[in-house]
């Protein structure tokens, strides 16, 4: 996610506050999303690329450190 100073806001009527809650993530969500997530990959199986699951897994890395 970007930071707020890496964004061109010109011409956009927005405060501070708003801009950062906007690029906020709910790490608590996300990490019921990645059960979720792994509950579809596991229906999908073998078929599903390597990559995706390993997208998955960094996401996971990420969202406990």
């Amino acid at each position: 996610v970007p930071t707020a100073s890496g964004l061109d806001t010109s011409g956009l009527d927005l405060d501070a506050a708003t801009l950062e809650q906007l690029l906020s993530v709910d790490d608590d969500a996300w990490r019921g999303e990645v059960e979720l997530i792994n509950g579809h990959f596991e229906f999908i199986g073998e078929r599903l690329p390597q990559a995706m699951r390993d997208e998955l897994e960094n996401l996971e890395k990420r969202l406990a450190g």
